[in-house]
């Protein structure tokens, strides 16, 4: 049974609907007791709304075996799904219905069971049932040669399962939208749709799904006459089929013979007819082992042509003969064409023009008869789908009709109920106003006399609350103004605190250099020129080189601070102009290489071309050198670090689906990482976080400040991610992209 039995039903009520089935489907001929019985049965043992799951599990069962019998239990479930309002039961028991119809040919009623389980799915707000339900409207409408709108609906089942997080879904959708592109003749697009299937069948480890969209991509290569791209999928698929078969401990599983076939016509057209053979014989005892005997005469037919290509007249005429005969016993009549039709090559190859004109004659006439097959089918279709849209009208009408007619049923009941609230509304209101009357008359000789007094005394105590509420607005107030002064002071201490301590932390060290390098450059000086000695003025030169070192880390310190304050205080106007994103990410890309370089460090770059912005070109260069070289200084040696650049869309509105909505510039490393309370902090003024420079590189604590203030001038936005210590750390920075661009 299916898995949703095993997570519902008790397992000794499993163990008795196995017996149950078993039991019906042994006795076939007596299907209708059988139904009765087994229907009384599982109503005996199960709750009502298990009864309709149990009714529906048996109608899969039945499905493929005695479609009659599954489409009784649906619709049992159905009833009794209505009954109960079992929304869950009454969308499946459709479903179930709605796909054995199709599967009889009757797509135009099988489409109209599946809509109006979609309508039951947005009335009742069941959005986890409308994949499927779209997926197999998509076949049905395919089937009919419909594919616009079996595309249409493939893709609204995509959008659904994306929306609910479907990883595998999706990559079934992708796949099945592929499918349609193929037969549609857009391969192109078709195989953008397999790649993408592909990429997320490998990512969850879906060997099922590898193996089928491999398949179809060397079928797409193998009809563009791309033989050795069809062969590099055709040979993937195999080998991922393989594993399947491994993994099932499976020693003969059938795809893998199917595999093996696609394989063959590859060789031969390639003229390589040794591996071609000896692929086709594999494929040949795979099928007879496993006893199909239909994959037999794929077989068969392709090792009779290996055989004619090798010039094997008698072997491969053996093979053809052998090929038809199972197709014949088999009553498949595609088959039999095909292999005719190499058997008439085969004979005129081998001179012998009354058999070949012979099998050719047979070819000829069930190519005739498919052909008068096809026009039928396709005849078919269109009868069915002019009958779809004719009963889908109907439909739309006779529902339009029934809501009117409840939007007038609806209105007469509200004038009725609003007459009778009215008319007791009215009469309480009435009654109310009499004992109001009588009350007023006995009270107001009381009241005027009281009035009097009651007003003055109103009056004074309005007047002390106008007073208590003055003295407390006025307290409130300076209480506000005295808090806001006090947080004022103390940001402003603690800012002063913080930056006097950076101060004198940072600029001690550098000025201590500066001081003893100075000091002794001028000893070595006197030295040199006392005693006329050249390599002293080297080691001089080394000292004054340490000296300007030292007086660059406190002119940078000095600019991160001014730059900090200029910043807050609002006083930086943005020079805004036109700006190439991607060409000004490449220019600060190419000078900082030879600082990644030092460190044995590689820089990589995905920048997309033409990403324009309204931006400062200086201000925004800063922030990208800040964030490249942020990255160099605290990855270790010989690692990778990644410049992004690319355009952001919005495909949620048409009128932009064209348009960049924003541009993004992504900086990537593998060093350090950050840890969660560094993400809090990073954007901070002077935070010292877990990370350390590689290199002893010197660090201010304002540069990713900085970043950010300059970032939000620009109207845009900048954050991280980090999957936490040592697994490397991406900075992103959005902008609004240049809407004429």
């Amino acid at each position: 049974m299916k898995r949703c039995i095993r997570a519902i039903l008790p397992i000794a009520a499993q163990g008795i609907v196995y017996a149950m089935l078993i039991c019906a489907m042994g006795e076939a001929f007596a299907q209708s007791r059988k139904q009765d019985s087994l229907i009384a049965t599982v109503k005996q043992m199960f709750p009502d709304s298990l009864c309709a799951i149990t009714l529906c599990e048996i109608a899969e069962e039945y499905r493929t075996i005695l479609p009659d019998s599954a489409l009784f239990y649906a619709k049992q479930a159905e009833e009794l799904s209505m009954r109960l309002g079992f929304v869950q039961g009454l969308i499946r028991s459709l479903n179930i219905q709605a796909n054995v119809i199709r599967d009889r040919g009757a797509y135009a009623d099988a489409i109209i069971i599946y809509k109006r389980a979609l309508y039951i799915c947005d009335s009742a707000g069941r959005l986890i049932d409308k994949p499927k339900l779209f997926n197999n409207l998509a076949i049905a409408h395919s089937r009919q040669g419909n594919y616009v709108q079996a595309l249409e609906n493939h893709f609204q089942s995509l959008r659904i399962k994306e929306k609910l997080g479907d990883s595998l879904g999706m990559a079934n959708s992708m796949a099945n939208i592929g499918l349609i592109y193929k037969k549609q003749g857009q391969y192109d697009e078709a195989l953008k749709m397999y790649d993408l299937a592909l990429r997320t069948f490998k990512t969850l480890n879906s060997d099922v799904g590898m193996a089928a969209v491999l398949n179809n991509i060397g079928a797409i290569y193998r009809i563009r006459e791309k033989y050795d791209s069809a062969q590099v999928y055709y040979e993937a698929s195999l080998e991922v089929e393989r594993r399947i078969g491994k993994q099932a401990g499976n020693d003969n599983p059938p795809n893998v013979a199917t595999a093996l076939i696609n394989l063959a016509d590859i060789y031969v057209e390639k003229k390589e007819y040794v591996k071609a053979r000896k692929t086709a014989e594999e494929a040949f005892k795979l099928y007879s082992a496993i006893d199909d005997r239909s994959g037999l005469i794929t077989a068969t037919r392709m090792l009779g042509v290996v055989c004619a290509k090798e010039g094997k007249i008698n072997e491969a005429l053996s093979y053809l003969n052998r090929s038809i005969e199972i197709a014949q016993s088999l009553h498949e009549p595609e088959e039999m064409r095909d292999s005719y039709l190499s058997l008439s090559e085969l004979y005129e190859k081998s001179g012998d023009y009354s058999k070949a004109l012979e099998a050719y004659k047979n070819f000829h006439a069930l190519y005739d008869t498919l052909l008068n097959l096809e026009k039928a089918k396709t005849i078919n279709s269109l009868k069915t789908q002019f009958e779809t849209e004719k009963k889908e009208k109907e439909i739309e009408r006779l529902r339009q009709e029934k809501e009117i007619q409840e939007l007038e049923l609806s209105r007469q009941t509200l004038l009725r109920n609003s007459f009778i609230i009215i008319s007791v509304l009215a009469l309480a209101l009435a009654t109310t106003a009499y004992r109001s009357y009588r009350i007023k008359q006995r009270s107001e000789q009381v009241l005027r006399e009281k009035n009097h007094a009651l007003d003055v005394a109103l009056k004074v105590a309005e007047q002390q609350r106008q007073v208590a509420e003055a003295q407390r607005k006025v307290a409130e107030e300076q209480r506000k103004v005295a808090e806001e002064q006090r947080q004022i002071a103390e940001e402003a201490n603690r800012i002063k605190t913080e930056l006097l301590s950076i101060a004198a932390h940072d600029l001690k060290n550098p000025l201590q250099s500066i001081s003893g390098f100075a000091e002794l450059a001028q000893e070595q000086l006197e030295k040199a020129v006392a005693n006329n000695d050249a390599s002293r003025g080297a080691t001089v030169r080394v000292f004054l080189d340490r000296i300007y070192s030292s007086s660059q880390r406190m002119a940078e310190l000095i600019k991160c601070l001014l730059e900090t304050a200029v910043l807050e205080e609002g006083r930086i106007a943005l020079n805004l102009t036109e700006t190439n994103i991607s060409a000004l990410a490449e220019a600060v890309v190419a000078e900082y290489e030879v600082r990644a370089k030092q460190k044995n460090q590689v820089i990589q770059t995905q920048i997309e071309p033409n990403c324009y912005a309204k931006a400062d070109q200086v201000r925004l260069r800063e922030v990208i050198e800040n964030l490249l070289s942020n990255a160099i200084k605290y990855s270790p040696n010989g690692k990778k670090i990644t410049l992004c650049c690319e355009k952001k869309k919005e495909p949620a509105r048409a009128e932009l689906a064209e348009r960049p909505v924003s541009v993004l510039i992504a900086v990537k490393d593998e060093g350090q990482g950050l840890t969660e309370a560094d993400k809090k902090k990073v954007f901070g003024k002077f935070q010292r976080l877990s990370a350390r420079p590689t290199g002893g590189e010197s660090s201010t604590g304002l540069g990713l400040a900085i970043v950010k203030q300059i970032v939000e001038l620009h109207g845009g936005k900048v954050w991280v991610e980090s999957e936490g210590k040592d697994k490397g750390a991406t900075f992103y920075v959005t902008l609004p992209a240049n809407s004429t661009t």
